[in-house]
């Protein structure tokens, strides 16, 4: 019983640093996108994509991945990516 419930929480602590690791890459492939495609965005939807990657970015820091991750997605999705 105990390995049951062992094992869910070894794969948690394990995965989550790995997850930490992919905010700073993520937002780094959204600047890109911005950098390559920004030009086609409205000024509205660039202001809300900009938004959403600056929530990202403070979302990683305080250490909160899973809101850093949902903020790049729907930057992309924004965006139309």
């Amino acid at each position: 019983m105990r390995t049951i419930l062992i094992v869910p929480v070894l794969l948690a602590a394990l995965a989550t640093p790995a997850w930490a690791s992919q905010c700073p890459r993520s937002i780094a492939a959204l600047d890109d996108m911005m950098r390559q495609h920004g030009s086609m965005l409205s000024a509205d939807k660039a202001t809300e994509v900009e938004a959403l990657r600056n929530k990202a970015e403070q979302a990683h820091v305080a250490g909160k991945h899973d809101e850093a991750m949902r903020a790049v997605q729907q930057a992309r999705s924004a965006m139309g990516m």
